[in-house]
C-alpha cells in the first residue's frame, strides 16, 4: 500500500488521499501544528527528536565546562606550590601564606585567601575561595562553605593535585554528561505524564480526539522547543554573549514554553467523530409521508 508523506499538515483537515492510504506523518516541534502531529506520528520519530535534542543539550553543557571551567582549574592547580596538604581539617600551603587569585575568567575564579578581607575576583560568576579551614563557593545566590574535614587528609600541590586532575578529568566530564542525560530522561517522562492529563482535559472541551498515549507524545514534543531555546542560550553564555543572570531568566522561562505549545497544539488535534459537522454538499433527502386514508371518500374514488 502506498504511504503518503504529510509535512506540517493540519490534522483537523484530512485530505481525500488520507482516506484511501495510511499517512506517514513527518512532524516537527517548531510550531503548535507540528507538535500536534506527534499524537499520530510513529513513536520512533519522537524518540529520534528527543534523542537529538538531549544530545545537543549535553554537548553544549560539556562544551561550556571544557571552555569555561577546565582551563581555570588547570591553571589554578599549576599555580599551587608543592608540599602543601590538608591535615586535621586545615589547609597547609606548600609555599608562603599569601592571598592570591590562582586563576580566573568571567565564569570561574579560584583564589587562596589567608586574610579576613579576602582576595578574589568579584566579576566571576562562580568564585571558589580556599581559606584555612574551609572552601567558600560564591555566586549570585550567596556563599556556601565546605569544611576540609569532609575531604580527609590529602596532599595539595602542583604535582599531586595535577596528577589527580589529569586522571579524573575525563571521568568527571563523563559523569556530568551521564547525569544530565538521566535528568533529562526522568524529567521529560514525568512532565509528559503530568502534561498529558492537562492535554486530555483541554482537548475534551475543544472536542478534539486524542487518547492518553497521544497526549503524552504531544507533551513530550512540546518540551523540545523550550529545551532548544535553553541549549542555544547556554551556547550564547559560553561565548560571552549572554551573562549568568540572562541565562537564569531563560532557564526559568523555558518551562512555560512547554505549557504554551501543549495548549496551542490542542487546537490542531483531529476533531472527535461524534461531533463532526454535517457535510454541506450532501443533498438533503426530503421526508415523504404517506397520506392517510380519507374516511369520507368512496371506495371507488
Amino acid at each position: 500500500m502506498a504511504r503518503s508523506l504529510t509535512f506540517g499538515k493540519n490534522l483537523s483537515e484530512p485530505t481525500p488521499a488520507e482516506s484511501s492510504s495510511e499517512p506517514l506523518l513527518i512532524w516537527h516541534p517548531l510550531t503548535p501544528n507540528g507538535v500536534a502531529g506527534a499524537a499520530r506520528a510513529p513513536r520512533w520519530q519522537l524518540w529520534v527528536a528527543l534523542t537529538l535534542t538531549a544530545a545537543l543539550s549535553i554537548a553544549t553543557t560539556i562544551n561550556f565546562f571544557e571552555r569555561a571551567w577546565v582551563p581555570v582549574i588547570t591553571k589554578a592547580i599549576e599555580s599551587l606550590d608543592d608540599g602543601g596538604a590538608i591535615r586535621n581539617g586545615l589547609l597547609e600551603p606548600g609555599g608562603q601564606r599569601t592571598s592570591v587569585v590562582l586563576a580566573a575568567n568571567r565564569n570561574l575564579a579560584i583564589a587562596l585567601d589567608w586574610s579576613a578581607a579576602g582576595v578574589h575576583d568579584q566579576a566571576s560568576d562562580v568564585r571558589v575561595i580556599l581559606q584555612i579551614d574551609r572552601a567558600l563557593v560564591c555566586s549570585l545566590f550567596g556563599c556556601a562553605g565546605i569544611s576540609y574535614r569532609t575531604l580527609g587528609d590529602m596532599p595539595i600541590g602542583h604535582t599531586e593535585t595535577g596528577a589527580w586532575w589529569r586522571a579524573w578529568r575525563p571521568t568527571i566530564l563523563s559523569g556530568i554528561a551521564v547525569g544530565q542525560a538521566m535528568f533529562l530522561v526522568i524529567s521529560w517522562w514525568v512532565l509528559a505524564i503530568v502534561y498529558a492529563w492537562a492535554i486530555r482535559f483541554f482537548a475534551f472541551y475543544l472536542d478534539r480526539d486524542v487518547d492518553f498515549g497521544g497526549a503524552a507524545r504531544v507533551a513530550q514534543a512540546a518540551l523540545i522547543p523550550g529545551a532548544i531555546w535553553l541549549t542555544v542560550s547556554m551556547y550564547l553564555h559560553t561565548e560571552g554573549w549572554l551573562n549568568l543572570f540572562g541565562l537564569l531568566v531563560v532557564f526559568i522561562m523555558h518551562v512555560p514554553v512547554g505549557w504554551i505549545y501543549s495548549g496551542a497544539a490542542c487546537r490542531y488535534l483531529p476533531p472527535r467523530a461524534d461531533v463532526l459537522p454535517a457535510n454541506p454538499f450532501q443533498p438533503i433527502e426530503e421526508e415523504t409521508h404517506a397520506d392517510p386514508k380519507n374516511p369520507f371518500r368512496g371506495a371507488g374514488d
